[in-house]
């Protein structure tokens, strides 16, 4: 959990486990074509943040400078896509 922030309510839970059924009802139900097009979309929209959401996690975490240009080090692998 992030520091700061506190875990749902339970009625808050609830509500999140119910909308992730309904999400399951839904992907379940969809022709496979719409699946595979959805996941492709997902993927090219992801792409394109990738490398800003990896930044920002590595300036929120305080990596050290010399590992963010730096393959192979362990700090910068745990967000760096690729």
């Amino acid at each position: 959990m992030t520091a700061g922030v506190s875990p749902p309510a339970h009625a808050e839970l609830d509500g999140m486990l119910d909308e992730l059924a309904q999400g399951v009802a839904t992907w379940t139900a969809m022709p496979l074509e719409e699946r595979a097009d959805l996941l492709l979309r997902t993927r090219t929209a992801v792409d394109k943040v990738s490398r800003r959401w990896a930044e920002v996690a590595i300036r929120i975490k305080s990596t050290p400078h010399r590992c963010v240009a730096r393959s192979g080090c362990p700090v910068r692998t745990s967000s760096w896509p690729g």
